[in-house]
């Protein structure tokens, strides 16, 4: 019996070590296999052309100045080229809308309702002052009777004279910006002689102004 439990106790320890030793063996041949491959950091793709080059900015348009004469209306605008045509600018000439504030007017002081404001419009139509608009916003001036807007007051007064003459008793000049959409002559790189002549040409037209610009 003693021998039997010997000869188990024996054949257990044997098992148990070859265990050991073939877990021992797996290990390091594992270290060895991940020794041999390369590190992950270092792997870098190579690439078999050169990396093209970025193509060089595209020139951006060349600023051309200008001299700018405005604003001018319409009716205006005609007058102002046609004085211009003597000095040949050909397609260096050129025009083009402007927003402009016109800050006076000739009108009637407000009226109490919409109706009685109409009949002031027809008595100013038995005038022969027709170009006239009933104001409706919701400011102090609602229901004025507006009879025209200028950008200076000597132009406001000059009118308001000639409203006078014609028996149109109650008009009276004022302040209030009107925002408006006129024109601009645009002459291109003017010389020395061109830009004398816009100085002598815009003393005619005193609600205007000559300045430099960018070309539109």
């Amino acid at each position: 019996m003693r021998v039997l439990l010997s000869i188990l106790i024996v054949a257990n320890l044997a098992l148990f070590g070859y265990g050991f030793l073939s877990e021992r063996q797996g290990r390091t041949a594992e270290r060895q296999g991940l020794a041999d491959q390369p590190n992950a950091d270092r792997i870098r793709i190579v690439r078999g052309e050169p990396e093209p080059e970025a193509p060089p900015p595209a020139p951006g348009p060349s600023e051309e100045a200008c001299m700018e004469w405005a604003p001018f209306s319409q009716e205006e605008l005609v007058r102002a080229r046609d004085a211009l045509a003597s000095l040949s600018l050909g397609d260096r000439l050129a025009s083009a809308p402007v927003n402009a504030v016109a800050n006076w007017w000739v009108y009637v002081p407000p009226l109490p309702n919409r109706l009685q404001a109409d009949r002031e419009v027809a008595r100013l139509a038995a005038l022969g002052v027709l170009d006239t608009y009933v104001v409706q916003d919701n400011s102090d001036m609602r229901f004025a009777v507006s009879l025209g807007i200028f950008r200076s007051e000597e132009a406001a007064q000059r009118f308001l004279e000639g409203l006078k003459n014609r028996r149109v008793a109650r008009a009276v000049v004022g302040q209030r910006p009107h925002p408006l959409r006129l024109n601009a002559i645009y002459v291109r790189e003017p010389v020395e002689t061109e830009t004398k002549r816009l100085a002598e040409l815009k003393i005619g037209w005193p609600g205007t102004e000559l300045r430099a610009a960018a070309c539109p």
